[in-house]
């Protein structure tokens, strides 16, 4: 038997809008950071500053929401 518990990615209707798929998004790059080790964080932070990568990630997780 699972035990559900509600996290960011529970409620569709959030990640639909930009606060909701942005706390998503860091929330994915702080799971992620928290699995490597120093090399692997500094990667993953630098690869969100570039350009618009969180932004698109963000817009990725709201088009993904919107999706029936």
């Amino acid at each position: 038997m699972s035990d559900k518990t509600s996290n960011a990615y529970s409620y569709r209707d959030s990640l639909a809008r930009n606060k909701g798929a942005t706390a998503a998004a860091v929330d994915m790059l702080t799971a992620a950071c928290g699995a490597g080790d120093d090399t692997s964080k500094i990667e993953i932070l630098n690869w969100a500053v570039e350009g618009d990568n969180l932004k698109n990630l963000r817009d990725k997780i709201k088009e993904a929401a919107e999706v029936e």
